[in-house]
């Protein structure tokens, strides 16, 4: 089964992260059961509980990855890091 990664950049996102991976969880199980999925988020060092909910994620579903930067280093950076990191 080929892999599909998809690299979600993050910062201060509470209200959002729970929503994003439903809905892309729910791409993949409705239109593309025949690939899986590598759901990789990238934190710029939120200040709000998006990394707790991230890190819910991560021991709730094993196809969800995680990477926490330790400050912000800006959206394009954050997501070419991601990008390289994902499979």
């Amino acid at each position: 089964m080929k892999t599909i990664s998809v690299v979600v950049p993050t910062f201060n996102e509470e209200e959002n992260v729970l929503e994003v991976y439903h809905r892309i969880k729910g791409v993949f199980l409705k239109k593309l059961p025949q690939y899986k999925l590598k759901l990789q988020f990238i934190d710029n060092c939120s200040t709000d509980t998006t990394r707790e909910k991230i890190g819910m994620l991560c021991n709730q579903d094993p196809d969800v990855q995680a990477i926490f930067n330790a400050k912000n280093f800006g959206y394009n950076r954050s997501l070419f890091y991601g990008l390289s990191q994902a499979q």
